[in-house]
């Protein structure tokens, strides 16, 4: 009997003090979390904030004709990113092509340290071959000042053609290390696998080969659907709240929509 109540005791003991742990310790706090916005409408294809989102527009070419037209108005926290990726791989690492350059080939036009850059990477080769727009040469250029940016990139027969609003190069790419990708993959504002450097802002009014690429084409769009911190959201909202009252917007906002 003695025995029983000494248990019973124990387990009393036991248990008030693990409710005095939980009242020290508190409840476990958890990191605030909101879905990532997307704005979408008939010619906005993408506005997306933090390290999250980008858009899948099924499959295009990249040939001889190839072109490449958009507006974007990046973002002031980081203007930096993706702005369009077509690849014959979708699961590789950004460099893997140093250990796969047999079976991998894309064509990448993205903002590197502020500046525009288009990157292709052909079949059978370790060679990237890049053509930049200095943001000091041939004039000096900002892409955060809080102003829309025309991006144009065509090809004719080899030669690569990278405008950034008036400022243009162009560059003869031999067959050799030139790419050519038939019904591959393409992403707006990012790509699979490669989630540390998204594109930031908005882009809108995008045409590929002549083709308007709409953003309200739920059967070609698709978002991947990540979360970003309640800090980068706030910030985004405040950049939106700023260009909203600056009139920035030729048109009335899209809807937007969390993914």
């Amino acid at each position: 009997m003695m025995m029983k109540k000494f248990r019973v005791f124990v387990c009393l003991v036991l248990l008030l003090v693990s409710a005095s742990l939980s009242r020290i310790k508190g409840p476990k706090r958890q990191r605030s979390v909101t879905p990532c916005f997307l704005f979408r409408s008939n010619d906005t294809i993408a506005l997306t904030q933090g390290l999250s989102s980008y858009v899948e527009i099924g499959e295009i070419n990249v040939g001889d004709d190839f072109s490449l037209y958009m507006e974007v108005l990046p973002s002031p926290m980081n203007h930096n990113g993706i702005l369009l990726s077509v690849g014959s791989k979708t699961n590789f690492g950004y460099y893997s092509w140093k250990t796969e350059a047999v079976t991998v080939q894309f064509l990448v036009v993205e903002f590197i340290f502020s500046a525009l850059a288009l990157t292709v990477k052909a079949l059978n080769t370790e060679h990237l071959q890049q053509i930049e727009i200095y943001k000091t040469s041939p004039v000096p250029y900002k892409i955060d000042d809080a102003r829309w940016h025309t991006i144009k990139v065509n090809q004719n027969r080899s030669h690569w053609i990278v405008q950034l609003d008036n400022l243009r190069v162009e560059r003869l790419i031999t067959n050799t290390t030139n790419v050519v990708l038939y019904q591959q993959p393409a992403f707006i504002g990012g790509r699979p696998q490669y989630i540390d450097h998204q594109f930031q802002g908005i882009i809108k009014n995008v045409k590929i080969n002549g083709r308007a690429i709409q953003g309200k084409d739920t059967t070609k769009v698709y978002v991947n659907k990540l979360n970003c911190s309640s800090l980068e959201v706030s910030h985004f909202t405040t950049w939106i709240k700023t260009l909203k009252s600056q009139n920035q917007y030729d048109k009335k906002l899209p809807t937007s929509h969390a993914i």
